[in-house]
């Protein structure tokens, strides 16, 4: 820990270091609230799980192709793209 602690009194790594926990603070709370979500909709906690499972399975499935277009186009178009992707699929 005392490395860490040396580290963190550089101000440069302190500020990348926020900035990349606050980046990944969704994706980490991401599950928990699909989870509540699915059982906060059906009362049920087999029904949220299908739901969280049903996401992990879309993203390890369209991962390859999100990497291809990222690797093709850059990262500004196919992230602009790819939230509104489930979205325009669902209907919604």
């Amino acid at each position: 820990m005392r490395a860490y602690a040396e580290l963190m009194r550089h101000g440069s790594a302190r500020r990348l270091m926020l900035a990349s926990t606050t980046g990944k603070l969704g994706f980490a709370v991401f599950p928990l609230a699909t989870v509540l979500l699915g059982h906060g909709s059906s009362g049920s906690f087999l029904d949220a799980g299908i739901v969280a499972g049903a996401w992990s399975v879309g993203g390890t499935v369209t991962a390859p192709l999100r990497g291809r277009l990222v690797d093709r186009h850059g990262q500004r178009w196919p992230m602009g793209a790819m939230p509104s992707a489930p979205e325009s699929a669902s209907g919604h």
